[in-house]
């Protein structure tokens, strides 16, 4: 229940036997709570912190005391940083890098301020998601630990630890990426004469190599469940974003071409999609289940009058980015290296249909827009020919994934309930 200023003035720590004060925290809202205490005088400190999960992780962090910042201030700062969290940034990170700075004080060539250059002059024509994705893995990964710091001084000894630290997480390719961005600043300021070396520059062949293979995702219909009961309890700051994520499982196709679909795509008369699919060369048919339809009726009241179902916030003439689904992901604690991502549905929808309700392979392979020389050679027919069959597909995956989600029903039975008919 949000605080009241009535209450919030009211509002004083508990005490012992003894006359110590003992703690106390009121919750308001956004994340946004009131912690009262006192101090080594006997006064009265109440100070405002903002709370959050970020990455499966809670995170606080102190934002002000009272009556210093009012309660309307402290929520506009509140609601700010929980926007910013949806958009994939990390206020936490970003706060750590500040007291560090105000600590060492501030260094004109420090490894943040050539990176902040090198970004503004090199990186302009990338898209808003890239950028940010950049940004946000030095701000989490690189700058706590050598963005103070001027790049003339860094060695190769610090970028290593900075390196193991990240693969500890098992995240190898996000730590080579990483590491050949650091190498990039400081290509820059050599250019630029900040420095006259590259520390950066070996360590990539010191790596942990990237085994490059699957997409992770869930086939246990029991995780499943709680995966999906996870995602369909989530009500972020986007209703765009709440519509895609519960979208995507029920079609299960690629990310990029889910994120892509224009309104002109849809018919929602005939309950399908068809999209040219760019990376097998095929026209593609998607038959929409009614859960699907009803997320799409409530989606054009949303986003229909634009081009796309899933335009970005800060441009409708483009897509939404794939960052705003890792953001929710994360919000939510879902691991999308190790456990389950966007692209991981294709599998579990695939596995699924296939091995706990015995659908056609060939059905499934067609339906997920795969290919091979002799499907293209038949064209249309190959695709056509099993289109009766991947309706029926279609309504029995997002059947059986709304049961999972709300009865507590057997997963064999909800399988065998919608089962392949001949």
């Amino acid at each position: 229940m949000a605080l009241t200023a009535s209450q919030l003035l009211k509002l004083m720590p508990k005490q012992d036997n003894f006359g110590k004060y003992i703690p106390t925290k009121r919750a308001d809202i956004d994340g946004l709570w009131i912690y009262v205490t006192g101090n080594k005088n006997g006064e009265v400190v109440k100070t405002w912190k903002f709370r959050s999960q970020l990455g499966g992780v809670d995170r606080t962090m102190v934002i002000g005391t009272y009556p210093e910042l009012g309660l309307q201030e402290a929520r506009s700062l509140a609601n700010k940083l929980k926007k910013d969290i949806a958009d994939g940034k990390n206020p936490f990170e970003m706060r750590k890098i500040e007291n560090i700075v105000k600590a060492n004080g501030v260094v004109p060539d420090c490894f943040k301020n050539v990176t902040e250059e090198w970004f503004a002059k090199t990186k302009g024509n990338l898209s808003d998601g890239q950028k940010q994705r950049i940004m946000a893995s030095l701000i989490k990964d690189v700058f706590p630990f050598i963005g103070h710091i001027s790049v003339k001084d860094i060695t190769p000894k610090q970028i290593i630890e900075i390196a193991r630290r990240i693969e500890l997480r098992r995240v190898y390719e996000t730590c080579h990426r990483i590491i050949g961005r650091i190498k990039e600043v400081f290509d820059f300021a050599i250019v630029n004469e900040y420095c006259d070396n590259n520390p950066a520059s070996a360590i990539p062949k010191v790596l942990v190599p990237v085994e490059h293979g699957h997409f992770a995702a869930i086939t246990e219909p029991k995780e499943l469940r709680k995966l999906l009961r996870k995602i369909y309890s989530y009500q972020g700051v986007s209703n765009v974003v709440n519509a895609l994520i519960r979208f995507s499982p029920l079609v299960f196709q690629r990310p990029g071409e889910i994120r892509s679909l224009t309104w002109e795509n849809v018919d929602l008369k005939n309950k399908e999609i068809r999209y040219f699919v760019t990376k097998t060369g095929i026209n593609h048919v998607v038959p929409l289940s009614n859960q699907a339809v009803e997320i799409l009726n409530e989606l054009r009241l949303l986003t229909g009058e634009g081009k796309y179902l899933f335009p970005s916030p800060r441009n409708p003439e483009r897509p939404i980015s794939n960052s705003a689904i890792r953001a929710a992901y994360a919000s939510l604690g879902i691991d999308t290296v190790n456990e389950h991502t966007e692209h991981s549905w294709r599998t579990s929808a695939r596995t699924l249909l296939d091995e706990e309700m015995h659908f056609p392979a060939q059905a499934l392979e067609l339906q997920l827009a795969h290919t091979n020389q002799q499907d293209r050679l038949r064209g249309a027919y190959a695709r056509m020919s099993f289109i009766d069959i991947r309706k029926q597909a279609m309504t029995s995956w997002a059947n059986y994934i709304t049961d999972l989600i709300n009865t507590d029903d057997d997963v064999k039975e909800i399988a065998k309930r919608y089962s392949y008919k001949h």
